[in-house]
């Protein structure tokens, strides 16, 4: 079931409550997705596994005009703190390298949560797959009823894990 959602935000965001996902069109005729995909296997074997991990993906459905959006952010914005109104929610992002910009892509996702006003509430810890080059993030309310150590605990060890192989 698609419904409109009233955020606080310059564009009207659409959810897909069958499939956890968020859409919004821009200005400049741009359509983006926000896909939060259940991912539990990552964590598997750690406190995190059964946890509500979903893993982030943000898309471009559509190309719009070529004319950076000072909205989208912000819009992003309105999205996790929707996302994040079950605080029990875990979120894993990863760069997608298959282009080879995933560099500029964890560049801005650090920017974004820099300046979004949800890191007063949201911790994010940032990793990287040595191996594969990949860059990662975990984010998670302060406020989980698992707990910040448990959960940096979890990620430390997947992190250790992966960049063992």
């Amino acid at each position: 079931m698609i419904k409109e959602l009233s955020l606080p935000c310059h564009y009207k965001v659409r959810l897909n409550t069958e499939n956890n996902s968020y859409e919004f069109n821009t200005a400049g005729g741009a359509i983006y997705g926000v896909f939060f995909e259940s991912e539990n296997s990552i964590f598997s074997g750690t406190v995190l596994e059964g946890a509500d991990t979903f893993h982030l993906v943000v898309t471009k459905l559509q190309s719009g005009d070529g004319v950076k959006d000072i909205h989208v952010s912000k819009t992003l914005d309105s999205i996790v703190e929707h996302f994040f109104l079950i605080k029990n929610r875990i979120i894993f992002y990863t760069c997608d390298a298959s282009d080879d910009r995933h560099l500029a892509r964890d560049r801005m996702f650090k920017i974004w949560y820099s300046n979004s006003p949800h890191h007063q509430r949201l911790n994010k810890y940032d990793f990287e797959f040595a191996h594969e080059e990949i860059k990662a993030s975990v984010i998670f309310d302060k406020a989980n009823d698992l707990g910040e150590q448990e959960i940096f605990n979890a990620i430390y060890l997947i992190n250790d894990v992966l960049n063992a192989k």
